[in-house]
């Protein structure tokens, strides 16, 4: 079935969480604080426009955080916004991720590897 372009692109998917009293995270302090072998559960997510241009943002209810994700994640966090199925499947607590550190031209950076949270 062809879904129509309004339902298709009028998203702006919205998790409904109160996040003002949350605190931007870097991943490398999670990383530094937690490892590599931790699943973060991904309450939420949404793009945001700072100084460095797009950044995506995921949002960790247990820990009141604001996590500033890589930003060559920004076209994935776009197409999970534009997934109604993805969206659902974040809000239905089924959606987590590890961090992973590499080193490029000499600085560290981290990856995120998606995590399918069952029950």
């Amino acid at each position: 079935t062809i879904m129509s372009f309004a339902k298709r692109f009028n998203k702006g998917q919205s998790f409904n969480i109160d996040t003002r009293d949350y605190n931007y995270v870097k991943m490398s302090e999670l990383y530094a604080k937690e490892g590599n072998d931790t699943v973060h559960k991904v309450d939420g997510m949404f793009l945001h426009k700072g100084k460095l241009g797009m950044q995506p943002v995921f949002i960790d209810i247990e820990h009141k955080a604001l996590v500033n994700a890589p930003a060559y994640l920004c076209d994935t966090v776009k197409d999970i916004l534009n997934d109604e199925e993805a969206v659902s499947t974040i809000k239905a607590g089924k959606v987590g991720y590890t961090i992973r550190e590499y080193e490029s031209h000499g600085k560290k950076c981290y990856a995120v590897n998606w995590v399918d949270i069952e029950g």
